[in-house]
């Protein structure tokens, strides 16, 4: 009998086991790339075993103190009639960025193997109230695409870029510039100079786009190329509000156009262009047409050698004349593979937006007498992002076979100012091999240097640690004065040195006794704060506050944060500062970690449901990332026109404070880019710019004009993306003295971070100060970049703040907490393009550039089956 009670015993608790829930851990980031200083997205599939409830996703990693953070999700399991059901799930964690079980900072490198992936990153299934059921193993290792570095180590910051098409779909875009990856799973950087970046590219279709914008923190830009965008209208939430919010709050959207058109029209509201009816006179077109030449892209590629414009004098007398036959060299290779195409090649047939800018276009010819020039690119501002808009689907297989050209065309569509040319000669030479190119001097690897370093020394509190080791001193000093030599003498005067015991013990006491006083009213300071803050004025949409917050709390226990006065349906939160492995130097001082708990952020649904977390403190300083999303007040407007490349107008700020060492910039369609410093803007000031007397950027300081010496200065950013004019003085700063955010250096590394990618890299010159070049990372300050919107044609603004505090209503245990720090402004205003007008659709044409094989072929030649 006993042993059937055990048997039945064991049978129940096997059913029990089997029933329960499971699940493995699908993918983490994105084809395993992730960065780490990011929210990464991590995809989960649970089987529910017939389970059916409310459970968690749990994700334990470490924040920058060294205590464990606990990510949670809410996850509901259903199971219809006890059947088993499978559920994908995802999730966002901020990787953690201490020494892991392997020795290196950060998660485990791809040849650490997969169990010490799953040893450092502990993933579980738990119960509504936390109780751990099962840990979700990880199948694979992950590729860290921002790695630390030896110190003086050659490496190349990232730009991460999703690239999304239907699993049915043959197009497949080259990019010519992307890194190789070995078999360990590290990162080689790609073998292109010229680049300010290199460039990961993740395949991926639309499901795999991210449900939350927190998926997006990584990534540079998106293509959706031959992808449905109905198929981001579900699940709840829906992947297309992700992506909405990520251009709007900054990112990039290149749109390649497919033959089935109408799938565009999805993006409605967020492309720069429509699609009317185009009467050529004996058809009507519209959409997507057959074109017997593609004079667009070649004529791109063929321009894109923007390197036939390098002034001879950059390079020395041995390499200056082999400059324009390696040019010839390139320009005869792209000729020579265009006449393997195969057309017809479908291209788009639309008008521009009145408020987008139009980057290139595509003649044709028609029987109405007119050339016919409608959009081939064109990109238009979205918030604080930008949507690009190509004629032509980049993957078709009649052109993505095409190996020369792409990374210039490539940084014409992104608003880049690369100049990427291949830095290793072909492993086999053939009669049509390019020589290696004389620009590589200009060029060679370099180490990186790490704008986005400082940041971190921006929250520290440095003054009252200085002045709570000062009191300790003191006091120590004080102590040992009264009880050694002072207590002795007063003792030995009084002939009682017997006593000397006694009174040393009577005054351990009262010292003891004042210790105690003097740390109760030490712990009863209210908390202090010190911020960098980052506020990101839109015009069309809700403003957006990034606040890196050092925060010392004179306590010891759990305390509420809090954001208020944040917008509804926007996702705003409170996080552990997500700092770069490469940026830590030491370990965390504390030997007994604390655990606490990160809901994942959601929209906010009701206007009561402030973001909060509760974080553990022991009278110590936490850092902390808040991201806060609502209307903010004040902020930049004006009216503003550009005719013949000469900016005019008004601009004004209306913001609660002064700003100073503001930078203005914007793209002129024939000469490049124009940066303009001013030293003063008043809160409520209009700026004329006509009536501004403007000095040009001089390197001699004693004519004061230069940054912080009290003149508006207007200067190009560079001459065709190279290092000239205000790019070669911010450059030669950072030769001489490196990235600082403090004094007046943060007004110049905050400005080259706002504008990163209007630069270009920095070359090797090899006389003066500046023999010698690094290559640039920003890590923990790529959201900082206004380039995009410089791109579409707008005024990009960044400016700093005069008032310290803190630019967000953010609480502590229900108090505000103003805190000191500092705050950097960003926004646009919209640029009226006067003249020539690029908006209308028939407009006269120049002559295109086109394959002398090839001749241009009249609209109405087409098939008639192109008429809609």
């Amino acid at each position: 009998m006993r042993f059937l009670l055990v048997g039945l015993l064991v049978l129940s608790m096997s059913a029990l086991a089997g029933g329960q829930i499971s699940g493995r851990v699908e993918s983490i980031g994105f084809n395993r790339y992730y960065r780490p200083d990011c929210w990464t997205p991590m995809s989960i599939t649970l089987d529910s075993g017939g389970d059916e409830g409310t459970y968690q996703i749990q994700i334990i990693q470490e924040d920058f103190d060294g205590d464990k953070v606990v990510y949670t999700a809410p996850v509901t399991v259903t199971a219809g009639n006890g059947s088993q059901h499978t559920i994908r799930k995802e999730v966002y964690f901020i990787p953690t960025a201490r020494r892991n079980n392997t020795g290196n900072f950060g998660l485990p490198l791809p040849a650490d193997t997969v169990a010490a992936l799953n040893a450092q990153l502990k993933v579980y299934i738990a119960t509504s109230s936390g109780r751990q059921i099962a840990q979700l193993p990880i199948a694979d290792t992950l590729i860290n695409i921002d790695p630390a570095t030896r110190p003086g180590a050659s490496t190349r910051g990232t730009r991460l870029v999703l690239c999304v098409n239907d699993a049915s779909s043959s197009s497949r875009p080259t990019f010519g510039m992307e890194p190789d990856f070995p078999s360990t799973g590290g990162m080689q950087r790609a073998p292109i100079a010229g680049n300010l970046e290199d460039l990961v590219v993740a395949r991926i279709q639309p499901h795999d786009l991210p449900q939350s914008v927190l998926g997006y923190d990584a990534v540079d830009a998106v293509i959706f190329d031959n992808a449905d965008p109905a198929q981001l209208q579900h699940p709840s939430p829906q992947p297309m509000d992700a992506l909405r919010q990520y251009v709007r709050q900054g990112g990039s959207l290149i749109i390649l156009q497919p033959a089935d058109w109408e799938k565009t029209l999805a993006f409605a509201d967020l492309l720069p262009v429509t699609f009317p009816r185009i009467d050529t006179g004996t058809m009507q077109l519209r959409g997507v047409v057959d074109r017997q030449e593609t004079s667009p892209l070649y004529n791109l590629m063929i321009d894109s050698i923007a390197w036939r414009s390098v002034p001879p004098e950059l390079l020395d007398q041995q390499n200056g004349p082999t400059l324009h036959h390696w040019i010839d060299q390139m320009m005869n290779q792209i000729d020579a593979q265009w006449q393997k195409t195969r057309p017809p090649f479908k291209v788009a047939i639309a008008q521009a937006q009145p408020q987008a800018r139009i980057v290139r276009n595509v003649v044709w010819k028609t029987d109405l007498g007119d050339d016919l020039s409608t959009p081939y690119i064109a990109r238009m501002a979205y918030g604080l992002g930008q949507v690009v808009w190509v004629a032509q689907d980049l993957g078709e297989p009649g052109i993505s076979s095409l190996t020369e050209g792409w990374p210039g065309v490539w940084n014409t569509i992104f608003g880049w100012n690369d100049h990427s040319f291949a830095s290793q000669p072909p492993a086999n030479r053939k009669d049509n091999a390019i020589d290696p190119s004389p620009l590589a001097v200009l060029y060679p690897p370099a180490a990186g240097l790490d704008l986005g370093y400082p940041l971190a020394g921006m929250m520290e509190l440095s003054q009252r640690g200085t002045s709570l080791i000062l009191l300790v001193v003191l006091f120590f000093i004080a102590y040992w004065a009264i009880a050694g030599p002072v207590s002795y003498l007063w003792l030995a005067r009084s002939k009682r040195t017997g006593l000397s015991w006694l009174v040393f013990s009577a005054i351990a006491v009262i010292a003891t006794l004042m210790t105690i006083i003097v740390v109760e009213l030490v712990l009863r300071t209210p908390p202090q704060l010190q911020h960098f803050s980052l506020v990101r004025l839109s015009d069309n949409g809700p403003d957006l506050i990034r606040s890196d917050i050092g925060l010392y709390i004179a306590s010891d226990g759990v305390q509420q944060l809090e954001l208020r006065q944040t917008a509804m349906n926007e996702l705003s939160y409170i996080a552990p500062y997500p700092v770069n492995p490469a940026q830590i130097t030491r370990q965390p001082d504390f030997t007994a970690p604390l655990t606490y708990s990160i809901l994942q952020p959601t929209e906010q649904s009701h206007p009561d449901a402030n973001p909060h977390v509760s974080i553990p403190f022991r009278s110590t300083l936490k850092k902390l990332q808040a991201r806060w999303i609502g209307h903010y007040a004040g902020g930049f407007s004006g009216q503003l026109q550009l005719r013949d490349n000469e900016l005019t107008g008004t601009i004004d700020q209306s913001l609660n404070t002064d700003l100073h060492d503001v930078y203005l910039c914007y793209n002129t369609p024939g000469n490049g880019d124009m940066l303009l410093y001013l030293p003063q803007w008043k809160q409520g000031q209009r700026i004329d710019l006509k009536k501004v007397t403007w000095y040009p950027l001089d390197t001699d300081a004693s004519t004061q004009a230069l940054p912080r010496q009290g003149r508006a200065i207007r200067q190009p950013l560079n001459r065709d993306g190279l290092e000239d004019y205000w790019s070669a003085y911010f450059f030669n700063r950072l030769r001489t003295s490196g990235p600082h955010f403090e004094d007046d250096s943060s007004a110049y590394t905050l400005a080259l971070l706002s504008f990163f990618d209007r630069f270009g890299p920095m070359s090797m010159r090899t006389t003066g100060p500046s023999a010698i070049r690094f290559d640039l990372l920003r890590r923990g300050a790529r959201d900082l970049d206004l380039s995009q919107l410089v791109a579409a044609g707008r005024l990009a603004i960044c400016a700093l703040a005069d008032d310290p505090s803190l630019p967000m209503p953010f609480y502590v245990q229900g108090k505000t907490v103003a805190g000191r720090g500092t705050t950097f402004y960003q926004g646009s205003i919209a640029i009226e393009q006067v003249a020539p007008t690029t908006q209308s659709v028939i407009q006269p044409a120049s002559q295109p550039v086109e394959l002398r094989q090839i001749a241009p072929v009249d609209l109405q030649s087409k098939q008639s089956g192109t008429a809609q």
